[in-house]
C-alpha cells in the first residue's frame, strides 16, 4: 500500500499567504468604496466653490468696465480647472471653461422706436464624478448655478445685475437695464491647470427709452430670470407686467399704470478670449 504523506508547514504558509491577499482586498475594497469617494468629494467641493468665486469675479469686472469704461482696456480672471487628488490612486478633476455662442443668453428691449440687443456669456463647468456636478454661467448680466441632479438640471440665480428699479422725482419709476454683449465666442478650453479669461471693452451705449418697454429673452433659464425680475418689480404696484413663457423664450411687456416710467439701459460690448 501506497503511503501519502504531506508537510504541515507548507500548508500553514499557503493559507498564510492566501488569507493575507484576502485581508489586503478587504483593505483595498474599503478604501475605494469609502475613503477614496470621500476624500474625492471634499476636493471636488472645494474646487467647485472656488470656480464659482472666478465667476463671481467675472460679473465684478465687468462691473468695473462698465464704471470705468475705457477703450481697449483689458481685465484678466484666473480660473484653476484642476481639482485636488489622492496621489497615485486617483486623477484630478478637470473642468471646461466656455465662452458660449452668440446665441446664448439673448436680450433685446424695445420700445416703439427704439430696440438694444446683446447676447454671449461665460460658462464654468465642473466635471465633478463625486461631487455635485455644477455648471456655473455668467450671461445676462447674472450669475446662474446649474446642478445635475438625478439626471435633471437645476439653475439657480446666485445674483444678477441685469435689472433695478427705483423711484425718482415726482414719482417716476426708474428702470436700469444691464446688458453685456459678450463676444468671441463658441470657444472652449479643459486644461488641468491655471487658465485666464481675457476681457477686452471695446464699447458702451446709453439709451433712454419712455412709455412701454418690450423684454424679450432667450435662455434656458427663462422661468428663473422672469421670477428674479418680476421680484424685482413686485414693490412698483404702479407697474402693468405681463409675461408669457414658451420654451427657452421670455416675453416680458412693462407698461405704466398711472405712473410715469424711464427706462435707462446701458450696453457694453466686450471680446473675450481664453488662455493657458
Amino acid at each position: 500500500m501506497r503511503v501519502i504523506t504531506y508537510r504541515e508547514e507548507g500548508v500553514a504558509t499557503a493559507v498564510g499567504a492566501i488569507l493575507t491577499i484576502l485581508v489586503f482586498v478587504i483593505l483595498l475594497t474599503v478604501f475605494v468604496t469609502s475613503y477614496l469617494p470621500a476624500e474625492m468629494t471634499g476636493y471636488e467641493e472645494t474646487y467647485s466653490s472656488n470656480l464659482m468665486k472666478s465667476v463671481m469675479e467675472v460679473d465684478s469686472s465687468v462691473n468695473l468696465l462698465f464704471i470705468e469704461f475705457r477703450d481697449g482696456e483689458i481685465v484678466t480672471v484666473p480660473f484653476s480647472l484642476e481639482s485636488g487628488s489622492v496621489p497615485v490612486i486617483s486623477s484630478p478633476t478637470v473642468g471646461t471653461l466656455s465662452i458660449l455662442p452668440s446665441s446664448s443668453g439673448f436680450i433685446s428691449v424695445s420700445n416703439d422706436t427704439t430696440k438694444i440687443s446683446s447676447s454671449g456669456g461665460v460658462s464654468a463647468e465642473t466635471n465633478n464624478r463625486y461631487y455635485v456636478d455644477q455648471i456655473y454661467y455668467y450671461e445676462l448680466s447674472t450669475i446662474i448655478n446649474s446642478q445635475e441632479v438625478n439626471g435633471s438640471s437645476l439653475g439657480n440665480i446666485v445674483e444678477s445685475n441685469l435689472i433695478t428699479a427705483q423711484r425718482g422725482d415726482n414719482g417716476t419709476i426708474i428702470l436700469s437695464v444691464h446688458l453685456v454683449n459678450l463676444e468671441g465666442g463658441p470657444i472652449s478650453i479643459s486644461y488641468p491647470g491655471p487658465v485666464i479669461l481675457n476681457l477686452e471693452a471695446f464699447s458702451e451705449q446709453e439709451y433712454q427709452l419712455n412709455g412701454n418697454v418690450t423684454i424679450f429673452i432667450q435662455s434656458q433659464f427663462s422661468q428663473q430670470i422672469y421670477s428674479m425680475i418680476a421680484a424685482a418689480l413686485a414693490p412698483f404696484t404702479s407697474l402693468s407686467i405681463q409675461h408669457t413663457i414658451t420654451g427657452d423664450n421670455l416675453s416680458l411687456s412693462i407698461s405704466p399704470n398711472g405712473a410715469t416710467v424711464m427706462t435707462d439701459v446701458s450696453e457694453i460690448t466686450i471680446m473675450g478670449g481664453l488662455s493657458s
